[in-house]
């Protein structure tokens, strides 16, 4: 079976991996980041999910991307959290919040397009 995103890329290499081994090393990869802001990183996993099989390099700069515009976008000292749950669907949920301005209402609808970048000025 191959997934193509909307970019067009195909995603060939999946494996199994656990979720919070992903976003650990996803939280590891940006705590420099995030100490010479002194903000807080806090990794709200905190119980077991289901293994699942994604492309593991692809889900993991997801997650840096995320998280080094949650630090870019957070006030120095502000507070970022990772985390996911399980769901019914889809039957897993990650997300990153921060205290950082947010995306204004005129920008949310174009938050996945790829191009123009939002701004909130």
């Amino acid at each position: 079976m191959s997934i193509v995103l909307k970019a067009g890329h195909q995603i060939i290499d999946q494996h199994a991996v656990d979720p919070l081994a992903l976003v650990r090393e996803s939280v590891r990869d940006v705590e420099r980041a995030v100490a010479g802001r002194e903000q807080v990183l806090e990794n709200k996993v905190n119980s077991v999910l289901p293994i699942i099989w994604v492309d593991v390099d692809m889900v993991h700069r997801v997650f840096i991307n995320l998280l080094e515009n949650a630090t870019n976008y957070t006030p120095v000292g502000g507070h970022i959290e990772i985390g996911a749950k399980t769901t019914v669907e889809p039957p897993l949920s990650f997300w990153v919040r921060d205290n950082g301005p947010g995306i204004s209402a005129a920008d949310i609808d174009r938050v996945f397009d790829n191009l123009p970048a939002c701004v909130n000025e």
